[in-house]
């Protein structure tokens, strides 16, 4: 619970066992490909395939969230399909790592411990991306689901000039490793060589809940909310 975990963060914690993040990727890997690999073979329109890097700024907001919940700001990268299906439409799934998670400072005896929880995901939006403009500069506005797993996470404190860091055990500290949310962004896309370079900002509203503790009944409302920022390059395929 994410409450439980920025209270007790002077506690020894497990990391994630590797072979399960890589069992994860695996399976986001295998779902990537069969998107991409389904998305060709029902479009005759030049596809464009790139990488992509940017920054987001997350936290964590609901109902029963506490108000002062503060964002962070971690890295985020990939790759992105472009599909299109006619000339004003297109479909785009990517594959992301980004980080997610917030900050949160706690009184203990007078004194303040700064805590920032950090949580690495790996995610799969699928975009319907809409095209405003036509031309060598087209802009564009993009919304769908994304899918994610997170891996990993880390929790830090700091009291004055102490600091310490511990890894996250998602089953026994009751959070969820799974997120699924909604994208909703616009950007813009120009020619450029061979292909185009792209700038993306984006909305994601989070609405799996983090709080998988148990019992079920004691579970609080904590979602993640991020902004994203990021620029590209997309190359056209076949050409």
């Amino acid at each position: 619970m994410p409450h439980k975990i920025n209270q007790e963060v002077s506690k020894t914690y497990v990391n994630t066992p590797p072979t399960k993040a890589l069992l994860i990727m695996n399976q986001l890997m295998k779902l990537f490909a069969l998107l991409v690999f389904v998305s060709f073979t029902t479009t005759s329109y030049a596809q464009s395939i790139g990488p992509k890097l940017g920054v987001n700024i997350a936290s964590w907001t609901g109902d029963d969230a506490l108000d002062d919940y503060s964002s962070i700001t971690g890295l985020q990268f990939g790759a992105v399909v472009e599909l299109p299906v006619s000339d004003k439409f297109a479909i785009q799934p990517e594959l992301v790592y980004l980080r997610k998670g917030s900050s949160f400072d706690i009184d203990f005896l007078g004194t303040t411990i700064g805590t920032e929880t950090q949580l690495n995901y790996f995610e799969i939006p699928i975009l319907a991306k809409i095209f405003l403009t036509e031309g060598p500069a087209q802009v564009f506005i993009n919304a769908g689901p994304s899918i994610g797993f997170a891996t990993s996470g880390t929790i830090a404190a700091k009291s004055g000039d102490e600091e310490e860091e511990v890894d996250i055990d998602f089953n026994e500290d009751g959070l969820s490793n799974f997120d699924f949310s909604l994208a909703v962004g616009a950007g813009a896309q120009f020619n450029a060589g061979p292909g185009k370079f792209f700038v993306d900002v984006r909305y994601l509203l989070g609405l799996a809940n983090l709080d998988d503790s148990e019992p079920e009944a004691d579970r609080i409302d904590v979602f993640n909310r991020g902004i994203g920022a990021s620029v590209g390059f997309l190359f056209p395929l076949g050409q």
